[in-house]
């Protein structure tokens, strides 16, 4: 990203249960390259008040991702606007 290289634009896309809950107010969101997708994860669980009990899965490219560098993913799935699309449910519903 030219306007600041150190940040990975992020939009998060809630798939799944239809829990209206599970949305974002805003889902888009400017990490650091340096982030880790548990990093990820520990924000939007913060910004979704999910408790200690609930598991939240992350998907790219309909694959569940995980351990991974937040630039790593960038550089290899961003969009052709630049925008990296992560998607997130309580429960695995995809293939």
């Amino acid at each position: 990203m030219k306007e600041n290289p150190s940040k990975v634009p992020v939009v998060m896309i809630h798939i799944g249960d239809g829990d209206s809950e599970l949305e974002l107010g805003n889902p888009r969101f400017l990490f650091p390259r340096d982030f880790t997708l548990d990093q990820v994860s520990t924000i939007i669980r913060r910004k979704l008040e999910l408790d200690k009990n609930t598991a939240l899965f992350m998907y790219l490219k309909n694959r569940l991702v995980k351990g991974k560098q937040l630039h790593e993913l960038y550089d290899q799935y961003k969009d052709t606007d630049n925008v990296l699309y992560l998607c997130y449910s309580r429960e695995r519903t995809l293939g």
